[in-house]
């Protein structure tokens, strides 16, 4: 049974806890370049989690990203996870936020030494229905000839929700699968795709901490409910006093929301087999 509290990956909070892990996150870049046949050698040489992009000016916004990734040959990725149906503000934001990365740069640097900024933003829907492909290129073009001019910031839409639409090889499954962990429902859906697959494994366990943490958080949210319901003396006694029956009544309203028989023994003190007992 999925908990309450657990969260899949199209959550950014999740994404960016998860995909912050330097092997799992440069796998997964890996990944998206041999799709999309892009020879790009990724090193990360950094990755900041939820990292805020500054403005020189007070007068102008600042932002926040996902992910900022620099890769060893100065490249730096912007990585968005959209788990709305993707629309202009969306957009508009992964441009700004692609276009702050790539004015940000050093000073010192002289303009034609600006390392490329690639924004890559996963995705639900058919923005402006366009985005027919599951993977949507976009770059500064002159408007008469449709000639590229520069590629010094590419944003891709990724639409997650094309993966299992699309006809694809044996290279680029890889990419394929990752999406398909991404946009899963339930735990059991991430590890049928991740089973056997030794970088896809060690994602499930981040996944699996991240959960782990958020039930504890849940639980912190399931008692400030029960207090404003005005029920808080029955969780509240049973935790502090050991009262049996308070206990046994506390498990059971953890085993209704969908807590882990380990989270619940913890927090109660009740042995598992204590748990199993109980009905729900």
């Amino acid at each position: 049974m999925l908990s309450s509290a657990e969260k899949m990956l199209t959550n950014d909070l999740t994404f960016k806890y998860v995909f912050s892990k330097n092997k799992v996150l440069e796998d997964f870049i890996k990944s998206f370049f041999d799709y999309m046949k892009i020879d790009i050698n990724v090193l990360i040489k950094d990755v900041i989690p939820e990292s805020y992009i500054y403005a020189n000016n007070k007068r102008y916004k600042s932002f926040f990203g996902d992910l900022v990734v620099t890769l060893s040959d100065t490249k730096t990725l912007s990585i968005e996870m959209y788990s709305n149906k993707f629309n202009k503000e969306n957009y508009n934001k992964s441009l700004a936020y692609a276009c702050r990365l790539y004015s940000n740069q050093d000073i010192k640097k002289k303009y034609k030494d600006f390392s490329q900024v690639i924004s890559l933003n996963l995705i639900e829907g058919n923005y402006k229905k366009i985005n027919n492909q599951l993977v949507n290129t976009y770059l500064y073009k002159n408007k008469d000839n449709n000639q590229e001019i520069d590629d010094n910031i590419i944003i891709y839409l990724i639409r997650y929700d094309l993966v299992d639409k699309i006809i694809y090889n044996k290279n680029e499954a890889r990419f394929i699968t990752y999406l398909r962990i991404i946009r899963s429902k339930s735990v059991k859906e991430m590890k049928k795709y991740a089973k056997g697959d030794k970088r896809m494994e060690e994602l499930m366990k981040y996944v699996r901490k991240w959960n782990e943490k958020s039930n504890e958080e849940g639980f912190m949210r399931f008692k400030n409910e029960l207090k404003e319901e005005g029920i808080k003396e029955g969780i509240k006694e049973g935790i502090k006093e050991g009262a049996l029956k308070e206990k046994e009544k506390t498990a059971e309203h953890l085993l209704m929301y969908g807590f882990n028989k380990e989270l619940i023994s913890k927090i109660t003190g009740l042995s598992k087999d204590k748990i199993d007992k109980l009905k729900m």
